[in-house]
């Protein structure tokens, strides 16, 4: 069977279905190539960062994507998932199996009373492995953890945002009067402050006017309550909680250098 009997095989509806999806295919082509380069390309240019494209591009085919080859590669992938998580599980159980093992022979075997096992296993050499056990060793492991996460988070949560912009919102102000919080990122700083002032927008807090574009933002507060304080959290587990209000201008930069710092932890913005 040649190409040019294939038409002469289909209907004409079917043979008008196909043409409606080629142009249909053909358009998104031509509209994720316009995201790309008015959408994609300037922002990644305007925030200096190269991988930001490359995130964050529209993929766009060169040929009419191939649905039965797409659901064999994905099957084969759930295939391979399975598979690792399988062999976790296993390496995960002979893990265990082990270090139970370890354990009893730690622990001396005895005929006596309960109350002298207990007493004989009370001895030193077990205390550590115990100690791994206690709700105040996970405690400690747990707070470690939040603050390795909070090393690797974007600056856009790490902070207060919301709360620091409010604690600066006067009557009638602008983007460009609230205090730079990454000075060596001034792009990013405003890119941040701006998406907060969107949101806080939407929820009738503010409201935002720009007479002509790329020009001054103006930034009219509606003189609505703050939503109050937030809670920090320090390296020895020790909680806190804030009012921005309540606090001096001094005050307001020490906390905020130490949270940027990784010195404290802000558990709500």
């Amino acid at each position: 069977m040649t190409t040019n009997t294939i038409p002469q095989l289909l209907s004409e509806e079917e043979i008008n279905i196909i043409a409606i999806g080629i142009v249909i295919f053909e358009t998104t082509k031509e509209y994720s190539q316009r995201v790309n380069d008015e959408v994609i390309s300037p922002i990644a240019t305007w925030l200096d960062d190269p991988d930001f494209l490359k995130r964050h591009k529209v993929r766009i085919e060169d040929d009419i994507p191939n649905w039965a080859e797409y659901k064999r590669e994905q099957r084969n992938y759930n295939i391979l998932i399975a598979q690792e998580a399988l062999r976790l599980k296993r390496e995960q159980d002979r893990i265990k199996k082990d270090y139970l093992k370890r354990i009893a022979t730690l622990i001396p075997r005895s005929r006596g009373s309960p109350s002298d096992i207990i007493t004989t296993c009370a001895i030193d050499h077990v205390s550590p492995i115990a100690s791994i056990l206690s709700p105040q060793t996970k405690a400690k492991i747990d707070l470690a953890q939040k603050f390795d996460h909070a090393r690797e988070i974007s600056p856009s949560l790490k902070l207060p945002w919301k709360h620091m912009i409010e604690s600066e919102l006067t009557e009638s102000s602008t983007l460009q009067d609230l205090t730079v919080i990454y000075p060596e990122q001034p792009k990013l700083d405003t890119a941040i402050k701006l998406s907060y002032l969107l949101q806080m927008e939407t929820e009738g807090i503010l409201t935002l006017s720009q007479d002509e574009p790329f020009g001054e933002i103006l930034v009219t507060s509606q003189n609505i309550k703050p939503d109050g304080s937030f809670i920090i959290t320090d390296r020895k587990g020790n909680t806190e909680e804030i009012t921005l209000n309540d606090l001096n201008d001094e005050e307001q930069s020490d906390l905020i250098a130490s949270i940027k710092a990784n010195e404290l932890i802000c558990q709500s913005a």
